[in-house]
């Protein structure tokens, strides 16, 4: 696939990201203060994370593991 339309899917993905965030935030039944939250990523080769929740911040650290093994994965096979 040319470049192009690789940048293309990224881009829509991430519109289709604030898109679910939004759609979610009407839709939230949480009561006010109840938010659980987490943030994880890398600064460099630096992982990093933190939340609120334990919970959420396993999920967070397992889908940024998932992202960088599918991002070393394709950059391989489409060098």
């Amino acid at each position: 696939m040319e470049q192009i339309q690789w940048v293309t899917i990224g881009i829509g993905f991430i519109f289709l990201g604030v898109l679910i965030v939004i759609i979610s935030s009407f839709f939230s039944q949480s009561k006010p203060g109840e938010s659980k939250v987490a943030v994880v990523g890398f600064l460099g080769f630096i992982p990093f994370g933190f939340g609120n929740d334990k919970k959420w911040l396993v999920v967070g650290i397992v889908l940024t593991i998932i992202c960088v093994l599918a991002s070393i994965y394709f950059s391989k096979i489409y060098p």
